[in-house]
């Protein structure tokens, strides 16, 4: 073997084995396979979630919009598009979570960032949420896009309670 090139998940590698005896070129081959397994855990593109927190909401009332980052080392905040009829506002600063896992030596990282949204419906009707572009890791990625329905409700901000109760005891 004279050259050997390899890329994984945009990591390049270029190895050149010449004259070397048959023992070390295994042991090189050993070190990298080794080596590339501790790396692949750091190789794990970046993945973008949205959500809502239900389909079916009330005029008046917001639905929660969340958007996931999850392994991103780095990212930019998403500008919400308008969407006719309803108001769109930050839920506040985004959360963020690490967390690092060690099973028989094997050592893996998960990172995520949460950021909510709350879109409030000032109408009746179905809502859609177009694709979000995200800038991460120096990429764009979009989200799928996503709706939801708004109804009016029947009693407005009210809400009906009937307690039933014995005449000795409620």
């Amino acid at each position: 073997i004279s050259d050997c090139r390899f890329t994984i998940a945009d990591l390049k590698y270029t190895i050149t084995l010449t004259t070397m005896k048959p023992t070390t070129i295994y042991t090189t081959i050993a070190l990298l396979v080794l080596t590339l397994c501790g790396l692949s855990n750091s190789a794990i593109a970046a993945d973008v979630d949205a959500r809502l927190s239900t389909k079916e909401g009330w005029v008046g009332m917001p639905v929660v919009l969340q958007i996931s980052i999850i392994n991103a080392a780095d990212y930019e905040q998403p500008t919400i598009p308008d969407i006719a009829g309803c108001d769109i506002r930050s839920a506040g600063a985004p959360s963020q979570s690490s967390q690092i896992t060690i099973i028989n030596g094997r050592q893996t990282q998960k990172r995520s960032v949460v950021m909510q949204y709350l879109i409030t419906p000032r109408r009746e009707g179905t809502f859609e949420i177009p694709a979000i572009t995200l800038k991460v890791d120096g990429r764009n990625v979009s989200t799928d896009k996503l709706r939801f329905v708004a109804s009016k409700s029947q009693t407005g901000n009210l809400l009906f309670v009937e307690i039933d109760g014995g005449k000795d005891k409620v």
